[in-house]
Order: structure tokens, then sequence, then C-alpha cells
């Protein structure tokens, strides 16, 4: 805000920007209104509002002197925006920072971060831009790292060294994504998509981190080929390499969960719930909207026990519902952002639509003195019902089927199983690969 000079009025949520210049710097005549722009910002700190940008000229000197013949160009004073601000874009830093943080460290997806920031600040965010302020996130923060890079290697230097953590990591066909981690400090020292995981690409990655850093204390990977071979070249012998416990725990996770993992969530997807409670909670929020239902205060005053839930209440009653479906949603936050084995979603979903279902019933018979409950509560709990207690696996190799509510039983106790495991290595809960 330093360069900016702002009238102080503020009319119907409007600011207006000025410039710092109000007299020509040749004449030192007045200036004169050329014109005025209006712009909507959006702000995590200050919510939406409008900016209007008054620009001024000279009438005596209206015009940037000729050169060489080329056409005159009209002299203008403009107002300038606060500096973070990006060039045309509605956001400020902080939506382009909120977005980034919870895509990328809270694993929320599109909807859940438009929701977020609905909810919280009462900015809309379109699909688009979602994307486009994740992917500017990313760039902006590859930026920062390589230009302050330098104080990376100060910190390490000081601290005495580090162990270097490596792996590569893809989907499907795409390239490979080449990560090197400082294990004591969790610091990421290098990110690089490679065409392959092979010692080609992989040894002028190590050599370069030797020459920025110096050798590491200790070196943790998977020793799979090409990196075993850049190591080799690139470490001298000095330097210890130890095998990751973390795919070790992968792969006895996948050979003890994934059969039955896989039989859960193939009927999971086939009953349509996730769609269904999408499509359902869409329906409430519009509902809720054309009515003026304020279901976010609803639903907050109702966790708070302090509005009761009675026949009188349909507006608190929808409010409870849109609430209870938004958590079964969110059942990727159980995920910690891990993948399976460390992470099963599809059972989270069906613990949640369990848990869920119960709390639908309790809605239901709290709201019993109304005559008839709404049907898109009736319809909740049969779905919700048939899901948890009804709904039995696809065929299995054998030939039969089994209840969800058997497989749920089943996969937790292996899980458990695994979680021992994962104790007895001591990976931290929540941690995933380096």
């Amino acid at each position: 805000m330093e360069n900016v000079k702002i009238r102080a009025k503020i009319q119907d949520l409007r600011i207006d920007f000025y410039p710092l210049v109000d007299h020509c710097p040749i004449c030192n005549k007045p200036l004169y209104e050329l014109k005025t722009t209006f712009r909507k910002l959006k702000y995590i700190a200050s919510g939406t509002f409008w900016v209007r940008q008054i620009h001024l000229y000279c009438p005596d000197h209206p015009c940037l002197p000729c050169i060489d013949g080329q056409k005159a160009i009209l002299r203008k004073y403009s107002p300038e925006l606060p500096e973070h601000n990006r060039g045309k874009s509605p956001y400020g830093m902080d939506v382009v920072c909120f977005v980034g943080v919870e895509k990328f460290l809270h694993c929320k997806r599109r909807n859940q971060i438009q929701e977020l920031a609905r909810e919280r600040y009462g900015i809309s965010l379109s699909d688009g831009s979602v994307t486009d302020l994740a992917i500017e996130f990313l760039l902006r923060l590859a930026y920062y790292h390589r230009q302050h890079f330098h104080r990376v290697v100060d910190d390490i230097q000081r601290g005495g060294g580090y162990i270097l953590g490596i792996d590569g990591t893809s989907d499907g066909e795409s390239d490979k994504l080449f990560l090197g981690m400082d294990l004591i400090r969790d610091w990421v020292l290098i990110s690089e998509r490679l065409p392959a995981e092979s010692s080609e690409f992989i040894s002028p990655i190590l050599k370069t981190l030797n020459m920025q850093l110096g050798f590491p204390l200790a070196v943790v990977c998977d020793k799979g080929s090409g990196i075993e071979r850049a190591l080799k070249n690139e470490m001298p012998e000095h330097v210890p390499i130890r095998n990751c416990d973390y795919h070790f725990l992968k792969n006895v996770g996948t050979a003890l969960m994934e059969d039955t993992y896989r039989l859960l969530q193939q009927a999971m997807v086939e009953s349509g719930i996730q769609a269904y409670l999408t499509r359902l909670r869409k329906e409430l929020y519009l509902h809720a909207k054309a009515n003026g239902i304020d279901i976010a205060a609803n639903a907050k005053l109702v966790r708070a026990q302090q509005i009761p839930i009675d026949a009188s209440s349909s507006d608190v009653i929808l409010s409870e519902t849109y609430d209870c479906i938004s958590w079964i949603l969110r059942f990727s936050e159980d995920n910690n952002g891990l993948r399976f084995p460390f992470a099963l979603p599809y059972l989270n979903l069906y613990l949640r639509c369990e848990h869920g279902y119960h709390l639908i019933v309790e809605t239901r018979k709290m709201a019993a003195t109304d005559l008839k409950s709404p049907k898109y509560l009736r319809d909740l709990e049969q779905q919700l019902k048939a899901v948890t207690s009804v709904r039995t696996t696809p065929k299995t190799a054998s030939g039969g089927r089994i209840p969800l509510a058997r497989i749920s039983a089943d996969l937790r106790a292996r899980y458990r199983l695994f979680e021992q495991l994962r104790m007895i290595l001591d990976i931290p809960k929540g941690k995933g690969d380096i």
C-alpha cells in the first residue's frame, strides 16, 4: 500500500484509488479526470469489494512526444493497486495461498475448496479459478524455492549435514516425478520431472545436490535399479545407503489388504452413494438459498446444542441434514493425503455412511412431532441403510457374496495389524513416502 493513495471514502463497499500525482509535472497545472474504471477484488483478509480507479491527464500536455515518426501516445496518470494484487486478476495473493494450502497440504478437492471459501470468507470461486490458482501457487512456490535455496544450504551446513531421501513416482504412463528430501528437517531439496527412473537422468540431479550441499550423511531409497546405479556413480563409499522401510511396509500392506479392499471399493462405487449424496447436497443448498435459510449458522447452533430440533424447525432439520451429508463427503480428510495401503478411502466412506445413518435416524426421532418428516430425510435414511446394512459385495472368486458390514470389520482388523507393523518400524502415522 506504500505507493497507493487511497481517498478515505468507501461507499457501497467501494474504494477509490487516485494517482499519486495530481498536478502536471510539466506545467504544474491541476490534472483533469480522463476516465474511471471499476474492478471487483477478492481477498481473504477483506472479503469481496469493488475498487474505482480514477485516471487523470493534462489537457495542455495530453500526449508523450513522438520519437522517430511514431504515433503519439496518450500521457495519463494511473492509480496503482496494492502490490499483492496480481495484474488483472481479481484475487489477492492470500487467496492464492489459501487455495494452494487447502489443495496440496489438506488434500481438499475442488468443490470442498469452493465450499470453504464461500462459508469462511464469503468468496465465490469458479471451477476454472480454483484450478488456475492452484497451478499459480505451485509455480510461485517453485520460484521462491529456487530464489532462496541459498538459505536452505546455509541452514543445512550450520546444522551439520543432511540425510538424503530419494524416490520416483508416477501415475500410469506419465513422466516420473523424482523427489529428493532432507529427512532430518522434512525439507524438499529438489523435485524434477524425468522421462524415466534411470541413472542417466538421476545422476545429474545427484551431482548438482552434492555440489550445492556437499555429500549427505546417509541416503535412504527403495534400491530401484536406476537409483542404485546413479548412487554408485555419484556417492563416495563412506556414505551409507539404506533401504526405505516405507516401501517394505507398502508391499506388506498391499499383500494383506488389497483383495478385501478392492471388494469394498467395487461395492461402494456400484452403490452410487457418493453421487447420490453429492446430488442431494446440491438440491438442499439451492433450496436453502432460494428460501433464505442460513445453513452454516443453523448447523453451528445445532452442534452447540443451542437450538432443539423439533417439528417446527424445518429449516434447522434441513441445515442439520446438509451438514451431515457434507461431513460424509469429506471422508478424504481421514486419508491424511496418503494412498492405499496407508489410507483406505472407501473404508472411510463406508464408516462415515454408517455413522451418518445413525445421525439421520436420531434426527428423524427428534423431529417425530411432525406428522410427516421431509421426503429427502426418509430417502437419505433408506439409502444409507441400504449401504451399511443390506448391500453385499459383487460375487467373489468362490461365487458367494459378502455383506459390506463383514467386509468392513475384516478390513479394519487387517488395518490394525498393518498399523502395529508401522509402529514397530517407527514410521510416523500420517506420513507416507519421503
